[in-house]
């Protein structure tokens, strides 16, 4: 190249130093393409390299995400299956309870017949029913603390001109005279503390119309098998 450079041109020659400065700026561009060219590469490689880190990331986060969801459940189903245990072990309890109360409560059924006079007890209590039911005396079953009927029969309704859904669930004392309340009350009293058994007396008693009538109120007292009021039994005959 230096001597081409250096040939004619038209009859003249170059001179050395006009072709090293010629030499020189040929070097010079083409050393700046190459670093050009090598900026561009480098800086290919590292927009590549940072898109790989970018989508490493963002795996990492997303792994790291559903290992602490599969966490959370892992948890939650160990609850659950602990509070499946225990409603188990509860259920095993009560139905132990009652398979244990229902062996006692054969047990006492199991004595209770066994006990001597069960059978003339269960034919008085027969006896007893038959003669509430058809008797024409009024019969009232009444509850030993607050005199609350709890059964009465057809007689007893015709008395007062009332019906058993009208009777059942009030007081009796609410039906007695005021003037024969005070006394009505003390034999309740005296036989539900076991002083006397039965009484019998004149008491006044107030029907459907208003109106009082007078009947012959008798009261007895049946106790449990403990020998605790159960309730009472009331015979009221009109006079």
């Amino acid at each position: 190249m230096s001597s081409l450079l250096t040939s004619t041109s038209g009859g003249k020659k170059v001179g050395p130093d006009l072709v090293q400065t010629l030499l020189t700026v040929v070097g010079t561009l083409l050393a700046g393409g190459g670093i050009r060219w090598l900026y561009v590469k480098e800086d290919r490689r590292k927009r590549g390299a940072d898109a790989d880190v970018g989508e490493a990331t963002a795996a990492t986060i997303v792994a790291k995400q559903a290992l602490e969801h599969a966490d959370f459940s892992m948890r939650r189903i160990k609850e659950l299956e602990q509070e499946i245990r225990n409603l188990n072990s509860l259920l095993n309890e009560e139905r132990n309870s009652r398979a244990k109360l229902e062996r006692e409560l054969s047990g006492v059924k199991i004595r209770m017949e066994n006990v001597p006079g069960a059978d003339r007890l269960r034919e008085c209590e027969e006896r007893f029913s038959g003669i509430f039911y058809i008797s024409s005396i009024g019969f009232a079953i009444v509850s030993p603390d607050n005199t609350r009927i709890l059964e009465v029969n057809e007689s007893l309704c015709e008395i007062l001109g009332l019906s058993i859904i009208d009777l059942l669930g009030k007081e009796l004392r609410g039906f007695v005279h005021p003037d024969d309340l005070s006394a009505f009350l003390s034999v309740v009293s005296d036989i539900s503390e076991l002083k006397v058994m039965t009484s019998s007396s004149h008491k006044r008693f107030r029907c459907a119309n208003g109106a009082y009538i007078e009947a012959i109120t008798s009261i007895s007292l049946v106790k449990t098998m403990g020998g605790s009021p159960k309730y009472f039994v009331f015979q009221i005959h009109k006079q």
